[in-house]
């Protein structure tokens, strides 16, 4: 008695415990992850991305000094890079040095360090490639990816806030861009895209808190068109936008990309009391959630600058987009030429130039930025 035949041995009925369903659960939900959020997206080609990097001169008489040529770097994931367009002209980067180059009238050196399907903990290459040529003005953007990963969002806005630091102390001004909404994207079930579009909230609450708290301007993309239409916004692929998409966020970023480097502010409007100083908090809240608002930050420790553009100066910046060429416009008379990109450029200028944390915090977060064309030729 008690033996087996064969040498069998009597085992035991293992109960499941708690590590053990945890791993079930968590491979059950990284396969409905993949099923629900990876698999619409795989048709995207990373290789479509076209580089804008370049020398951009504004047109005028005469040559201009290259002594005073503004070093760009537009840094993060498919959404810097453009991806979603058919021409240089129309990414996010010869936007923004088309912008930058007419506003001033100084020659615009665009570096370009983005990779497709970047998060912000994976762009750290990127940031490093552009500290390398000496910016003095960096656009970051990114966040986008991050929704999509099943990771909290604040761990990703405060390695945000690392990057932002450490250009600043090489003496760049930093502008940064919230996540887009990636609910508006169709190729997501319904209830997919409102869990979406509630990360993508919280993902620009806390890049407004920890990028406004290391000393840069935050420019808020929030905005339901990209949902309304669809169709017009969104590129072939349904995910990234269009030539029109990116046209109407660079009309934004470039308001700041001008106000960081140093340009006149036009017509704005403050949001709250003094001269609209919230606290940081509720401003990077508030921000996040408003169209065309903008944080810049404030001597006061813990506090910050919030601004939103007026609908009038809105309603004016879109008759003069479409009057300059924009998507459904035509150029009239007296409309300024396109900008030249000539493309593979050296990099000029004379050097760093060193700002202070908190340079360019007066009430003036707006630029006279403004779209332009953008016409890439051969460099020689």
């Amino acid at each position: 008695m008690g033996s087996f035949p064969c040498g069998a041995r009597r085992t035991k009925h293992r109960k499941p415990t708690t590590a053990s369903l945890a791993r079930t659960v968590t491979r059950s939900l990284g396969r409905a992850y993949a099923r629900t959020v990876l698999r619409p997206l795989l048709h995207i080609d990373p290789r479509a991305a076209l580089d804008a990097s370049g020398l951009y001169v504004a047109p005028g008489p005469g040559p201009r000094p290259q002594d005073r040529t503004i070093r760009l770097a537009v840094v993060g994931d498919s959404g810097a890079l453009g991806l979603g367009v058919e021409k240089r002209e129309q990414t996010t980067g010869a936007l923004l040095a088309g912008t930058l180059a007419r506003a001033l009238d100084h020659p615009v050196q665009l570096k370009v360090c983005g990779a497709v399907g970047a998060s912000t903990h994976g762009m750290s290459r990127c940031v490093a490639r552009a500290r390398k040529h000496n910016p003095q003005c960096v656009v970051i953007i990114v966040g986008g990816n991050d929704t999509l990963l099943p990771r909290p969002v604040r761990w990703a806005a405060r390695r945000l806030g690392r990057y932002v630091e450490q250009l600043v102390i090489q003496g760049a001004s930093v502008v940064v861009a919230t996540a887009p909404d990636t609910g508006s994207c169709p190729l997501f079930p319904g209830p997919v895209r409102r869990l979406l579009s509630w990360r993508s909230r919280r993902m620009g609450e806390f890049q407004a808190l920890h990028a406004v708290r290391s000393g840069a301007r935050v420019v808020s993309l929030s905005d339901t068109v990209f949902r309304e239409r669809p169709d017009e916004m969104l590129g072939r692929d349904g995910f990234h936008p269009s030539a029109a998409g990116y046209a109407l966020q660079c009309a934004r970023l470039g308001l700041a990309v001008v106000a960081a480097a140093g340009g006149p502010a036009p017509e704005e409007e403050p949001f709250g009391p003094e001269d609209g100083e919230l606290p940081l908090r509720d401003a990077a809240r508030t921000a996040a959630r408003t169209r065309d608002a903008h944080l810049a930050p404030s001597p006061s420790p813990e506090h910050a600058l919030l601004c939103v553009r007026p609908p009038e100066a809105r309603r004016r910046g879109a008759r003069g987009h479409a009057s300059r060429g924009g998507p459904g416009g035509r150029s009239g008379p007296g409309t300024p030429g396109p900008v030249t990109a000539v493309c593979g450029g050296p990099l000029t200028g004379t050097g760093r130039t060193p700002r202070a944390r908190y340079a360019g915090h007066a009430h003036d977060p707006y630029g006279p930025g403004r779209y332009a064309p953008v016409r890439r030729v051969p460099a020689g």
